[in-house]
């Protein structure tokens, strides 16, 4: 009866069910027709992108190379010059014609020299006896600059090919203020630097050319400072480029490297060095057909934006796509619109529905009790490494309850109170103590308020009665019994041993170098002074050496001995009420002497109104700004200035040390304040310093319970700050 009953039903829903599975059928595959075309034309569209931006990226890491293995001649010229101390213009023309043979976009090499105004007659008059005829020292042709006056001249003295470039052999590059501030900017640099785009003569066959410029210095020569540079310069190494020539060059290279295969390409280069007006270069395409820039500026199609920094110049390349998409047809198959699929595809998603379904919950499933094992397999492995250490540590391990009697005890602590293992298990802890009273334990029942005994050092005893040092920590820990008392129980013999070793070595650093080298430097002092005899010049600069040498020395150990007894707890401070002013003023009147004889300013800005005194040691305060600066006059060059200010910041009164030297790279921040640590190991060698100064001054600011910091920014100069608290009413000291 029940079975005739759903059969006629069936029969009933029969008619409707094609006619709504067409309807969904045609509605699904119009949709997924939409879709797929969507999606294939976006398709289309990122596969040119990607194709356009590889291109593009070929391209510009070719023109980058490319101008980077032209650059080189000029730097292999500098190269010549400062191997060897004369070169003629054979060995220049020999190796400049090797290098334009290699270098496509090199026009020209020139070898400018630097002429002072007194020394130009003499030069004009030495190269026309060498058979250069009509040579003289002229400024640029098509410019009204006059010779450089106020300055040396930059003059061509060679060039090749010399048939092409005959007119600039006396060419004063200096007169020109382009060419002279690309001068300027090679010589400040020490390294190779390009010019603006220039119109050069004669002119290339289209574009904007530029000038490569490198200097050279003496031989042996190193130049540190400005002042070095501008003494030790003896001309620029210049090339002469064909930016065009250089880009086709560039092109070529990326073509043989298997770039794509794609329309054609313009290349847009322009100078956009910041602090000078965008200058436009040349426009090329990719096959190196130059093309008008404004029949390109409005046309359609991809561009990407790259910039390239050229000899300190920032060019601008712009690499457009000269050709449209390609407009591939869309190969989606129109058998989505069959109603026939529509059966098969909604079957398809209930089953795959209910399948994933039951592929979620078994993953969860899965996932899990795969956490559950590698939890339990975590818990585990943690309890073996607690497990190891409370079995292999050296130290002793004590668990007790608040009333003192140990729960348990790990091997070490068996073995260091001569007990048998487990044997310590039910003893009181006091009685592995001479004084029990020193441990401090909590009540019986009680919390402990206090954070624990950390680092107490304290005689322990050991089960035949003998006594050892050492050093003690508790803290408390909750446990499912209640509070426990975790104990850690270290032998500390050999560290007394240790310390006082180290004693007995200062001892004998103040006892047996100090005053012997003392009086060596006695007897050094009395020899020079002439009391033995007048000596030879020789013998006389080697008492000087020597004396230096030993004051050196003796300086090292004193610091060494003075950061020793400062880290000594037992060593105190002579505390009185200081007057910051007074400490600046006494500061500087000591260290005027040295700020004369490095050639240095020193001043201390005026006070603020009202400046708090501080409360500490004046001794060793006075040692703390004198450190600082010494430090900032030894490395200010001559001509700059330290200052010294003091300014008040709530309940701190903070002392600044500022120089003009050279500055300390931020990677040394945190390192500066160590012990021999040297930010430039040459520098402070020739100053003569330890590498103690800043730890002893570290140690001084702690000790007074301030900070010591640094503050260097990035164009040079340093900021020493040492911040020390407002002095509290004297029963605080007490």
């Amino acid at each position: 009866m029940e079975v005739a009953v759903h059969v006629r039903l069936s029969r009933q829903r029969l008619p409707l069910e094609p006619v709504l599975f067409a309807a969904m059928g045609a509605v699904v595959s119009l949709a997924g027709w939409r879709l797929a075309v969507a999606v294939e034309e976006a398709d289309i569209s990122r596969q040119e992108e990607a194709a356009f931006s590889l291109e593009a990226n070929a391209r510009i890491t070719a023109l980058q190379q490319n101008v980077a293995t032209e650059l080189e001649a000029v730097r292999s010229l500098v190269s010549l010059y400062q191997a060897s101390q004369i070169v003629d213009a054979a060995e220049f023309t020999l190796f400049v014609n090797g290098s334009l043979e290699r270098h496509p976009g090199l026009r020209a090499m020139e070898w400018a020299a630097v002429v002072p105004q007194e020394a130009r007659d003499g030069v004009e008059a030495t190269v026309l006896e060498g058979g250069i005829a009509d040579f003289s020292v002229h400024p640029p042709a098509g410019t009204a600059a006059p010779l450089q006056g106020d300055g040396p001249h930059v003059v061509v003295l060679f060039a090749e090919p010399l048939a092409s470039n005959r007119s600039d052999l006396g060419l004063d590059l200096a007169s020109e203020p382009k060419r002279r501030a690309t001068l300027d900017a090679a010589r400040d640099s020490a390294d190779l630097r390009i010019s603006p785009p220039l119109q050069l003569v004669p002119t290339s066959e289209g574009g904007l050319d530029f000038l490569a410029v490198a200097p050279v210095f003496a031989p042996g020569a190193i130049p540190v400072s400005q002042v070095d540079r501008e003494t030790s310069l003896s001309g620029y190494a210049v090339g002469v480029f064909d930016t065009t020539r250089l880009v086709r060059a560039s092109l070529a290279r990326s073509a043989d490297a298997g770039t794509p295969s794609s329309p054609l390409q313009v290349l847009h280069l322009r100078d956009v060095t910041p602090g000078s007006s965008p200058v436009h270069i040349l426009s090329i395409k990719t096959d190196g057909t130059l093309v008008d820039v404004g029949s390109w500026a409005s046309s359609p199609g991809r561009r990407l934006l790259y910039e390239l920094d050229v000899g300190g110049r920032i060019w601008s390349v712009e690499i457009q796509a000269a050709g449209t998409p390609s407009g591939e047809p869309l190969r989606l198959s129109w058998f989505v619109l069959l109603g026939g699929l529509l059966v098969t595809l909604l079957v398809t998603a209930m089953v795959r529905q209910r399948v994933t379904h039951a592929q979620h919950v078994e993953e969860r499933v899965t996932r899990r009790t795969a956490q559950l094992r590698a939890t339990t397999d975590e818990l585990a492995e943690r309890e073996g490494l607690l497990r190891a250490v409370f079995e292999y540590t050296e130290d002793a391990i004590l668990v007790t309850g608040l009333d003192g009697t140990i729960r348990t005890a790990n091997p070490a602590a068996a073995q260091m109170f001569g007990a048998p293992y487990q044997g310590l298990e039910g003893t009181p802890i006091e009685g592995l103590f001479t004084d029990p009273t020193l441990l401090c334990l909590p009540h019986r029942g009680e919390g402990w308020s206090d954070p624990g005994v950390h680092g107490l050092e304290l005689e322990a005893r050991r089960r035949d009665g003998t006594c050892f040092p050492a050093e003690l920590t508790v803290t408390d820990f909750p446990t499912p019994e209640g509070p426990a008392l975790l104990g850690v129980v270290r032998d500390i013999t050999v560290r007394q041993e240790v310390d006082q070793m180290k004693r007995s070595f200062l001892a004998t650093v103040n006892h047996e170098l100090r005053t012997p080298l003392a009086a060596v430097l006695s007897s050094l002092e009395l020899l020079s002074t002439g009391v033995c005899g007048e000596m030879s010049g020789q013998a006389a600069r080697m008492v000087t050496l020597a004396s230096s040498n030993g004051e050196r020395l003796l300086r090292l150990i004193n610091d060494i001995l003075d950061l020793e007894r400062l880290e000594e707890p037992s060593t105190a401070l002579q505390a009185e009420l200081i007057e910051p002013g007074v400490l600046v003023a006494e500061a500087v009147r000591a260290h005027q002497a040295l700020s004369e004889h490095h050639g240095v300013g020193l001043v201390a800005a005026p006070l603020p109104d009202e400046v708090p005194r501080v409360f500490g040691d004046m001794g060793r305060l006075e040692q703390v700004l004198g450190n600082l600066l010494s430090n900032a006059l030894k490395f200010t060059p001559p001509g700059g200035q330290v200052s010294l200010d003091v300014e008040v910041l709530d309940d701190t009164v903070r002392f600044g040390v500022h120089d003009d030297g050279p500055g300390i790279p931020a990677s040394f921040y945190d390192r500066v304040f160590e012990r021999f640590t040297q930010v430039d190991e040459g520098a402070s060698r020739a100053h003569g310093g330890s590498g103690l100064g800043l730890s002893i001054v570290k140690s001084i600011v702690q000790r007074h319970g301030g900070e010591v910091w640094l503050v260097s920014p990035q164009g040079g100069g340093s900021s020493f700050f040492v911040a020390l608290p407002v002095a509290e009413p004297l029963e605080a000291y007490t």
